[in-house]
């Protein structure tokens, strides 16, 4: 089996500045140096690391391959991960932005 990567996942502060623009925070320099500060820790990749396992995991249900887009559920799970070690943030928030950013999830669960 081949030892490709896929699913490399980049960020930038056009990113941050959409994620804050989309959660009704006005996207100053300050901000998005505060939140590119978050965003470079470990406990950062390590969620991101997490929430692609869920993903991955929700492709696979009930011993077959699920190729239907991810249900509320999933994602409340993986925002939940993402949620861990991460002061001063509520799943809600987390999740929202995670939603924003991914083109994976279906814009009508947002809250």
């Amino acid at each position: 089996m081949a030892e490709e990567y896929f699913g490399m996942v980049r960020w930038n502060e056009d990113d941050l500045r959409n994620a804050l623009e989309e959660n009704d925070v006005r996207p100053t320099d300050e901000r998005v140096a505060q939140l590119r500060k978050l965003c470079e820790s470990s406990s950062f990749e390590e969620a991101m690391i997490g929430a692609g396992w869920d993903i991955i995991y929700g492709y696979v249900n009930n011993g077959r391959i699920n190729t239907t887009r991810f249900s509320a559920d999933e994602i409340d799970r993986a925002a939940a991960r993402l949620c861990r070690g991460v002061p001063d943030h509520s799943a809600s928030e987390l999740r929202r932005v995670a939603l924003c950013l991914s083109p994976h999830f279906p814009r009508s669960i947002l809250p």
